[in-house]
């Protein structure tokens, strides 16, 4: 698969998260709307491979909302791509324990 479709299963999966993840715990609204926005540009900041902004965009996410997997997801995958392994697997683990049927991080945990 490219990184080119891998990226754009990435911005799918991220919404499909956020939708998934709004069932866990409880956050504002407002909050949650704000975690959805960072989210987003930390997946299009993932897509533009510009790696430290998009670690910062999700954790920005992360902030707003604490059981945000998907933000999780897109901090693994970018360590995935900066070939930092380790990191890659801890966060990928921390989406699976906030949201422990969420497939793409099955398939993504295959690719590391």
């Amino acid at each position: 698969m490219s990184k080119t479709a891998k990226i754009q299963w990435t911005s799918f999966g991220v919404l499909a998260g956020v939708l998934l993840s709004g069932c866990a715990g409880f956050v504002s609204q407002k909050d949650r709307e704000v975690s959805r926005v960072h989210l987003q540009h930390a997946s299009d900041l993932l897509g533009q491979r510009d790696y430290s902004k998009a670690i910062e965009a999700a954790n920005d996410a992360l902030k707003a909302d604490p059981t945000l997997a998907p933000a999780y997801n897109v901090i693994a995958l970018t360590y995935l791509e900066t070939k930092r392994y380790e990191k890659s697997e801890e966060a990928f683990q921390k989406a699976l324990a906030i949201q422990p049927a969420y497939p793409e991080v099955f398939n993504n945990l295959g690719v590391l």
